[in-house]
């Protein structure tokens, strides 16, 4: 399995119609690329000075299905999109 976990931190500027824009648009993906096998997108609960605002975590068969998903219509336009919003990410993935 391949995990691929998110880490978003909003532009100070994005409005709250923004913000959902984006979590509504990581929350369809699942339904629109058949290579995510579980998805988990939360808010951040904390407010700490270190805390992101929005993670994602999708597992994948293997790479190649990560791939696919990055290549896919669906995650260009969400990246095209609602992900403007976005001023930082953090990325990890790893093979478990």
């Amino acid at each position: 399995m391949f995990r691929h976990i998110v880490l978003v931190k909003w532009k100070p500027e994005a409005t709250e119609t923004e913000r959902q824009a984006m979590r509504g648009a990581v929350e369809q993906l699942p339904s629109q690329v058949p290579e995510i096998i579980t998805a988990r997108i939360g808010l951040d609960v904390g407010r700490g000075p270190n805390n992101y605002d929005m993670a994602t975590v999708f597992d994948f068969e293997d790479r190649d299905a990560f791939k696919r998903y990055i290549a896919s219509a669906a995650h260009q336009a969400y990246v095209q999109g609602p992900a403007k919003a976005v001023a930082q990410l953090a990325v990890v993935q790893h093979i478990w």
